[in-house]
């Protein structure tokens, strides 16, 4: 059997299976409230993969666009269903929509130990330019940064 891999925008009857993958895959989630507010935030893009019907990952993005920019805040995906491309089918959706809004840059941070994201964001043409010494906790780590010109893809 095929499986159906897809990106759609996110809606807020969404909010529960993307707060539930955010537990799953971060040792600091955002609370459900604050993943709502992104949602809303007029300046913010917000996709999820679904996989056979059923929500397996998310991703957020603020749009700076008087000044150019994006910022990507959470690309997560279930660990049951890592493997699938939905990593790959998200960051394609954020760095599409920063084109269509006019974006040049888009920034992020991301653990120093978690090498498969790196990976998958230097995949897409993303560079890493500097470290933020302890930026995470639970536990303290510092973060890559990281940053693409979406027009360079």
């Amino acid at each position: 059997m095929d499986r159906q891999l897809q990106v759609k925008p996110t809606k807020t009857a969404d909010l529960a299976d993307i707060h539930a993958i955010e537990c799953l895959c971060f040792s600091d989630p955002w609370t459900q409230e604050m993943l709502f507010d992104v949602l809303k935030n007029p300046h913010s893009n917000c996709f999820t993969a679904v996989l056979d019907g059923k929500i397996i990952g998310f991703c957020m993005m603020w749009n700076f666009e008087a000044i150019g920019e994006g910022q990507i805040g959470n690309i997560a995906v279930n660990p049951d269903f890592r493997g699938f491309g939905a990593g790959d089918i998200l960051v394609c959706a954020m760095l599409d929509i920063a084109r269509q809004k006019g974006i040049a840059e888009i920034f992020l941070e991301v653990r120093q130990g978690n090498v498969a994201a790196q990976r998958l964001y230097e995949k897409h043409g993303f560079e890493a330019f500097g470290i933020r010494k302890n930026y995470y906790t639970k536990p303290i780590e510092d973060a890559v940064l990281m940053k693409i010109n979406s027009n360079r893809r």
